[in-house]
């Protein structure tokens, strides 16, 4: 399944100075599997922090300290 921002996720992958990934949007229209697909074929390891799943990881990102 060919997804449009594929492209755009490339183009991060690609930068030289890259910001971590915080991917939002509605719910059910493809964000865990896009990101899922895109690291599986272009890295070798990935961490996907889902805040509904894991509520107790969001103290890591209250501040930037």
């Amino acid at each position: 399944m060919h997804r449009t921002h594929e492209a755009t996720l490339k183009a991060w992958k690609d930068a030289h100075a890259r910001s971590p990934l915080l991917i939002r949007g509605a719910r059910q229209v493809g964000k865990t599997y896009l990101i899922t697909k895109f690291a599986k074929e272009n890295f070798t390891s990935f961490i996907n922090v889902n805040f509904d799943l894991q509520p107790e990881y969001k103290h890591c990102f209250q501040s930037l300290q």
